[in-house]
């Protein structure tokens, strides 16, 4: 029993456990903000977009599924291929995506 307590103590003792711990605080903190003040505005952003409550409801559905697909392919991922790969790989593909969004979505001629 005192070795996991002093393990522990070490553990807390270690000078960038503080900051890691707040990093991965502002890393859960800024997506959570962003969906909450996202989803307040919904009824606006449907109205925007001129669509109907089931092609919307089929927008989040498909939210929800990418997240799934996401948290559950990564961590296989970064075993095999590593962190920083993956991230990077990750990043770019988001970049893609949102350069087609543009493209098909008619932004840049607004």
């Amino acid at each position: 029993m005192s070795d996991r307590t002093e393990s522990g103590a070490q553990l807390a003792a270690h000078p960038g456990t503080t900051a890691r711990r707040r990093a991965l605080q502002v890393v859960f903190f800024l997506p959570g903000i962003s969906l909450a003040s996202w989803v307040t505005r919904t009824p606006a952003v449907r109205d925007a977009l001129a669509a109907s409550t089931g092609q919307l409801g089929m927008v989040l559905f498909g939210l929800s599924i990418g997240s799934m697909t996401g948290l559950l392919d990564t961590g296989p991922l970064v075993r095999r291929l590593g962190t920083k790969t993956v991230i990077a790989w990750r990043a770019w593909s988001a970049r893609l995506c949102w350069v087609f969004w543009a493209a098909t979505s008619g932004c840049s001629t607004r």
